[in-house]
């Protein structure tokens, strides 16, 4: 099996980002984030992106929907400490019929070095089956399936 390399961008290349601050909890014994803390950042800005694209995360669930992420790919590249202030970069769009992607890429600032990339892939869990809800189909720019029948 081959696996594709996740893409490196320059930080402007992204269409979304939000900066945040490493608390001291999040770090381990080595005095780092721990690996662990990283997802927890990359989630955070996937909600936030979300939200600033007009698709609300608690709506898309009321409405029947859940989200869930089926593979996540980080590529550690250094580390943040105590205090370092981070802005983590997204990007999404359509994986699959059934998927979407979001590739993203923490920058530690001021000096913005590249610390983690990662690429996320999910879907939606509509009546138990895997696809994806009508709000992230806008989002991507497709006619949603039931809009696409009215026209007939």
């Amino acid at each position: 099996m081959t696996t594709k390399r996740i893409p490196r961008r320059r930080r402007r290349d992204y269409e979304f980002e939000i900066q945040l601050d490493v608390r001291d909890s999040e770090c381990d014994l080595q005095g780092v984030v721990n690996n662990a803390v990283y997802q927890t950042y990359f989630e955070h800005a996937r909600h936030r992106y979300l939200i600033a694209k007009g698709v609300d995360f608690v709506c898309v669930h009321k409405e029947g929907c859940d989200l869930v992420v089926t593979r996540a790919e980080i590529d550690y590249l250094g580390s943040l400490r105590p205090g370092d202030r981070f802005v983590v970069c997204s990007t999404a769009g359509r994986h699959s019929s059934r998927h979407f992607v979001f590739e993203q890429e923490i920058f530690r600032l001021p000096d913005d070095e590249r610390v983690t990339r990662a690429r996320f892939v999910g879907t939606g869990i509509i009546d138990g089956e895997p696809g994806l809800p009508e709000q992230l189909l806008a989002l991507f720019g497709e006619v949603p399936a039931a809009a696409e029948k009215s026209f007939s």
